[in-house]
Order: structure tokens, then sequence, then C-alpha cells
């Protein structure tokens, strides 16, 4: 029988973190991102956001959509 500390204390081959954050908590925290990147590789991002008021299309291009493409990150993007 396994233990749950050594079932944690074994290497996962997959993870999956889902989380929400703000703009602040989201700066911050991308260096944890890019930590998994350095061990895994490549780590595969979902992005997904909400606005009440919606997303003008020419500021998602020139905000989001450029800024990725500049920084040769593969991305689909949902069209509405």
């Amino acid at each position: 029988m396994i233990t749950q500390g050594e079932a944690e204390a074994r290497p996962r081959g997959r993870i999956t973190i889902g989380f929400r954050a703000d703009r602040q908590q989201l700066f911050a925290g991308w260096n944890a991102v890019a930590n998994l990147a350095d061990r895994a590789g490549t780590v595969h991002v979902t992005l997904e956001a909400q606005s009440e008021e919606g997303f003008d299309s020419q500021w998602l291009r020139n905000a989001v959509l450029e800024p990725l493409e500049e920084a040769k990150v593969e991305f689909d993007p949902e069209e509405p």
C-alpha cells in the first residue's frame, strides 16, 4: 500500500493547474509558469477572459494578438 506522502513524493509526468488572476497577480506569478516551462520544455496555456462591455476587435488585435505573434507564440484565437 502506498501512503499519501509516498504518492506526493513520486515524480508526476503531467500537471494541470487552473487559476484566476488579475493583472498584478498574473505578472507576479508568471515566473512560476516560466519555471514549469524550463522543466517541461513547453507548457500549454489556455486563456479565458470576460468583459461586461466586450473587447474591441482593434484593441484585441493591437494589445493581445500582435504582441503574441511578435513573441513567436503559436496560438489559435477563438473566433466569435
